[in-house]
């Protein structure tokens, strides 16, 4: 099966291409925010590279957050777009699942994502319970000191900037793990173990993970009441 795969939920656009298990393209580019822009160029760039034709593409797939609003949103509208009007599937998986599954310790893992306004994105990893569903939560920085233990190992991204910080100055783990990027190879991975094939998925079956509710949301509810 032919995949191309987008994480468009940070600071950097990163891309894909894989038959199967096997990487055939992979790019990582920073971001001014212009998400709009610059996705289509590297999805060129991608099939051009490689010499395929954009229908030879059996799934698309676009990291459902959480993270940047805008990024996540144009990621799976693009992706989806494309899944629809090729007849082709799409598939949706959340950026801290690839970042879990990113880091191959034997011990608890926390990841720690910046969620802006002094807040974090929180989610935890209990090694004694691996199949138990993961639950993202969303805490401000006292809570988020409470809650990790110093046998926790702490994963976050290195461009993270409020998160290192974070951890620079409160959290004195032996076991602090940064990672380069939302590894696409991760995502693809996920997708082969889930036993996807080309006939079982609906495109809208994957929607953004909004741990907090969008701003516009909150200001249509409450012109409702």
């Amino acid at each position: 099966m032919i995949r191309l795969l987008v994480d468009a939920s940070n600071k950097e656009i990163g891309i894909g291409l894989f038959n199967n298990k096997k990487c055939l393209f992979e790019k990582y580019s920073d971001t001014d925010k212009s998400y709009n822009r610059q996705i289509m160029p590297m999805i060129k760039e991608a099939v051009d590279i490689v010499k395929m034709d954009i229908n030879d593409i059996d799934l698309f797939g676009a990291t459902l957050g959480p993270g940047s609003f805008t990024g996540i949103r144009v990621g799976i509208a693009v992706m989806r777009a494309l899944s629809h009007g090729l007849h082709k599937n799409f598939y949706g998986v959340s950026v801290i699942d690839i970042l879990l599954k990113s880091v191959n310790v034997n011990m608890n893992k926390v990841v720690l994502m910046d969620a802006g306004r002094n807040e974090f994105y929180f989610s935890y990893y209990d090694i004694k319970e691996p199949d138990k569903i993961i639950n993202y939560k969303i805490y401000d920085e006292d809570k988020i000191i409470k809650l990790i233990k110093k046998t926790d190992a702490v994963v976050f991204l290195q461009n993270d900037l409020v998160v290192n910080q974070l951890v620079k100055n409160h959290i004195k783990n032996d076991n602090i793990i940064t990672l380069p990027h939302i590894d696409i190879k991760v995502f693809n991975d996920i997708i082969e173990k889930d036993n996807i094939n080309k006939n079982n998925i609906l495109c809208n079956n994957f929607l953004p993970v909004y741990i907090r509710m969008p701003d516009a949301e909150k200001i249509l509810k409450r012109r409702k009441k």
